[in-house]
């Protein structure tokens, strides 16, 4: 966990260590036959809000690391629900202009999408 000045994690890392797991989820999977679309990825995460003490630090969102709250007072901690929408700005376009989907695993195979 940060020191005092840090009561946790950046929300900038830990979105920045999502999408370097969700990168690697996609990597891995890309020659295996059962793939995932991705979809909206849902988070509740637990934050404190802190405020520098010069005008140009602003306002720091830190996550509060599991455990981690008997460190911060419970008044102090907030839920942050965040709906994040991963969108692939490489893959090409589907052929009515829509963004292409982000598939875990790599690009849609012919009947990928066919029911079991």
């Amino acid at each position: 966990m940060g020191s005092q000045s840090e009561p946790g994690l950046g929300l900038v890392d830990v979105v920045a260590q999502l999408r370097a797991d969700l990168a690697a989820a996609i990597a891995q999977g890309e020659e295996e036959r059962l793939r995932f679309e991705v979809g909206p990825v849902e988070l509740d995460l637990s934050v404190t809000v802190t405020r520098g003490g010069t005008a140009k630090a602003g306002v720091r969102f830190w996550v509060v690391e599991a455990g981690g709250e008997g460190s911060v007072s419970k008044e102090s901690v907030q839920r942050l629900h965040l709906t994040l929408q991963p969108r692939d700005v490489w893959a090409a376009p589907a052929s009515n202009g829509t963004p292409g989907k982000l598939y875990v695993g790599g690009d849609e195979v012919p009947g990928e999408d066919r029911p079991y």
